[in-house]
């Protein structure tokens, strides 16, 4: 167990084989797994996975806490000996990204365990094995999230339109990366037609086993996150502060517009 702030000396003290957990609950389902890092004489860590629960979407965070009980039970765990706990914050279902944070911070605070965050486009690009990826993610009414991925570091993450990320297509070099089974690879869009002329790699969900993996280098590096600053990485806004954004200061009360669990996939 370390310190709740990130940097090299925490990194320095961590022993291995080092336990972590992870969270991912942005898609339609969700899922936790817990695996092990071993380093072998060397700076690269090797993941084995110790066990995976995959839960539907609407009883998610009625499940998840009996999930992550269940896998350290299994593994002859007890929380307090997890080097971290990995999360999948984001872009995708607000509610999804809620819960696991919520969660996250639940156990971690109170045990002292370190967190990081992962996007799921970042997943996306670490699944590639590419040194610079360009990931797309079906975003909804006809938006895309859209990540460009350097050696494993954002360049950028943003919200497009369809003719937007159609027109990132055309200009970028590197691997294009989509998640398989993705309902807006059949939207007939011109980010459809774009991906046809860029024989993009298409890759399974990493999920939560592919978070822990995903974040190996940050956790040998001592890059974690501070817990009181770790939020959804939404990329979209919600209705309401679209809606609040579009109206002259100080023509609504404070309060009146609120984001639903809904207004952000």
């Amino acid at each position: 167990m370390g310190p709740l702030t990130s940097g090299a000396p925490w990194a320095s003290t961590l022993r291995f084989p080092a336990s972590v957990l992870a969270l991912d609950a942005c898609g339609g389902s969700g899922g936790v797994a817990l695996g092990r890092i071993r380093v072998n004489g060397g700076a690269e860590g090797q993941v084995e996975i110790l066990g995976t629960a995959q839960l539907a979407g609407r009883r998610f965070s009625s499940d998840l806490v009996p999930a992550i009980a269940d896998l350290l039970s299994q593994a002859g765990m007890d929380l307090a000996e997890l080097a971290a706990i990995v999360a999948v914050n984001g872009p995708g279902s607000f509610t999804g990204i809620r819960v696991s944070l919520g969660t996250l911070k639940g156990l971690a605070q109170p045990a002292g365990i370190p967190i990081l965050a992962v996007s799921r486009l970042a997943l996306l690009a670490h699944g590639s094995g590419s040194p610079r990826a360009l990931t797309l993610l079906g975003a909804g009414r006809g938006d895309w999230f859209v990540g460009m991925f350097q050696q494993g570091r954002a360049l950028w993450e943003r919200l497009m339109s369809d003719p937007e990320a159609a027109a990132v297509l055309d200009e970028e070099h590197g691997a294009t990366v989509c998640e398989t089974g993705d309902p807006a690879l059949l939207s007939g869009g011109v980010v459809c037609e774009a991906l046809a002329r860029r024989s993009p790699l298409y890759l399974p969900a990493p999920g939560a086993a592919g978070a822990i993996r995903c974040a190996v280098g940050r956790l040998l590096e001592g890059r974690l996150d501070d817990l009181a600053d770790i939020d959804g990485n939404y990329l979209r806004p919600s209705d309401a502060e679209r809606v609040r954004s579009s109206l002259p200061a100080g023509s609504l009360p404070a309060g009146s517009l609120s984001a639903s669990a809904t207004d952000r996939r």
